[in-house]
């Protein structure tokens, strides 16, 4: 049993005997085989601000926190550990959601991410029509496309369960909108889907303009945040010797970062090698 599933288990144990509603989004099977290091999951509300105090009761001496940061007007938190093992580091990366939204709109609530909950070994996972909605948008509403790990997962759950899929979206969306990504999601159209992002995500700004005042301002604020504080991290490495192992060297952190970061997310700078300061140096910018 690795390290990272220990941790996992001890933690999610936790989770139960203080009686703490929890979820994993998606990566279920992933997580039972040691083989997932970004692990979404949605904490119950009430107890959604003590996580960082949570996870410090177990970490004890070996894993440490050693990045923590709101993301999304505080409807995310970010928290990243490490452990070293045989003098290499062992990264976690966990993403906690208290409501599932996007530019800091609430766009699924906590009680509704948290219904139907399965136990699966010793992990709870959302119900298949919240992995499969949040499974559609995690990329989708940032990045304008649909991962293609989920697409077939996606197809499935909403073929199975449309009608539970169609009322989660229609609490953010128009319901012709619903009715046209579900139609689209069952004939496998993904470019359409992903051609119509202005008019979904439009969709989305007219319903929670609807149910909520303010929206302007809060939509403001998300951009002011996202400007005053970056909600990454930026890892730098200077060399100013031998140039060939120093290549060699940042191709292995990469890989490493690779583990708990999708590629997607690692943006590399300076892949030139160009000097700074005296020395050589490369920066990775991860988000």
């Amino acid at each position: 049993m690795n390290d990272e599933i220990v941790f996992l288990k001890k933690f999610f144990l936790l989770l139960e005997q203080s009686k703490i509603k929890y979820c994993v989004l998606r990566n279920t099977d992933e997580l039972l085989r040691g083989d997932a290091h970004d692990i979404d999951m949605v904490i119950e509300s009430r107890y959604f601000s003590k996580i960082p105090e949570i996870l410090k009761t177990i970490t004890e001496s070996d894993w440490k926190i050693h990045f923590d940061t709101k993301k999304d007007n505080g409807n995310l938190r970010t928290i990243h550990l490490y452990k070293i093992v045989d003098r290499v580091p062992v990264l976690l990366h966990f993403d906690f959601f208290e409501t599932y939204g996007w530019k800091g709109l609430k766009l699924i609530y906590n009680n509704q991410l948290l219904t139907g909950t399965q136990r699966k070994e010793w992990i709870y996972e959302a119900s298949p029509s919240i992995q499969a909605v949040t499974m559609l948008f995690s990329r989708f509403l940032y990045q304008g496309y649909i991962n293609e790990k989920y697409r077939c997962n996606i197809q499935s759950i909403f073929k199975d369960d449309s009608t539970e899929v169609s009322n989660i979206m229609s609490s953010f969306l128009p319901k012709n909108i619903v009715n046209g990504i579900i139609e689209d999601v069952w004939n496998g159209d993904w470019n359409n889907i992903e051609q119509e992002y202005p008019v979904i995500t439009r969709g989305i700004i007219e319903i929670i303009n609807k149910q909520h005042k303010h929206i302007k301002r809060n939509r403001l604020v998300f951009s002011i945040e996202r400007l005053k504080k970056y909600t990454g991290i930026v890892v730098c490495i200077n060399n100013s010797a031998n140039q060939s192992n120093f290549r060699s060297y940042i191709s292995q952190v990469g890989q490493l970062l690779s583990r708990t970061f999708s590629s997607n997310d690692i943006v590399v700078m300076d892949k030139d090698m160009s000097v700074r300061g005296g020395g050589t140096e490369t920066l990775f910018q991860l988000s």
